[in-house]
């Protein structure tokens, strides 16, 4: 491998993690709002528990979003400026789920 196919693999990598940590903040505050699940914090243990729902599907999306930017992205320096900048949105919006809708 070649050092840009390492950027580009390591942008990719990036932000995949990145849209899984935001997209399992967005489904759980949907998730909340919309429907009259318990609290998974209250739930000791349940046959179908939301929580790993949410992640397969958090990671699942991330995973396609980091194949997506690997095989297409051609400028890596654009994915990781654009990638640092929305990551302190990413923590807040992380952050903000985990305290108020838990």
């Amino acid at each position: 491998m070649t050092v840009h196919r390492h950027e580009r693999l390591l942008a990719a990598v990036i932000s995949g993690l990145e849209t899984a940590v935001v997209l399992y903040a967005i489904i759980r505050i949907v998730q909340a709002l919309v429907s009259n699940e318990p609290n998974p914090a209250t739930v000791m243990q349940s046959a179908h528990a939301g929580f790993f729902w949410r992640a397969w599907i958090a990671a699942y999306g991330g995973g396609f979003i980091a194949l997506t930017i690997a095989l297409v992205n051609r400028a890596p320096q654009r994915v990781v400026h654009f990638t640092t900048r929305t990551l302190p949105f990413a923590a807040a919006l992380l952050t903000a789920q985990s305290l108020f809708l838990p």
